[in-house]
Parts: structure tokens; sequence; C-alpha cells
């Protein structure tokens, strides 16, 4: 019985530091995504800013092209309005 709970409590102890680190790779992937997103964003404002519009649509369509890449490696449909 003694060995019975010492197996259940490491089988908890081995699935909380599973979501543990599982929570931790999403924020570190979130904070990554969202730098990469706002030096985009920041490269096209900084263009439109500098009436550079050709710049700043290529730099917004080559974003999107990155997305429908990641979106279709999901298997999401990327096909919607554009």
């Amino acid at each position: 019985e003694n060995d019975e709970k010492k197996a259940k409590g490491l089988a908890a102890k081995a699935l909380k530091m599973k979501e543990d680190i599982t929570n931790e790779v999403c924020r570190r992937v979130a904070r990554m995504q969202d730098r990469e997103e706002k030096a985009v964003l920041m490269t096209a404002v900084k263009a439109l800013k500098n009436e550079q519009p050709e710049r700043a649509l290529h730099v917004l369509n080559e974003r999107l092209k990155q997305l429908a890449r990641r979106m279709e490696a999901r298997g999401e449909d990327s096909s919607e309005d554009e």
C-alpha cells in the first residue's frame, strides 16, 4: 500500500511537471511570436511614415504568406477573404 501511494504521488508530480513545462513552452513561444510580429508591424509603419507604401505592402504581404504557410502546415484553411 505504501509503495502504491508513492507511485501515485510520483505520477502526480510527473504530470504536474509536464504541465508546467508545457505551459512555460507555450508562454515562451507566444513571447517570441509577439516580438516577431511587433518587428514586422514596426517595419511596415516605418515604411509608411517614410512614404514607402510599396515597402510596407511588401513586408505585410510576406507576413501574410508566412502565416498562410503555418496555417496550411497545421491543416487549417488559410484562403479566407484577402
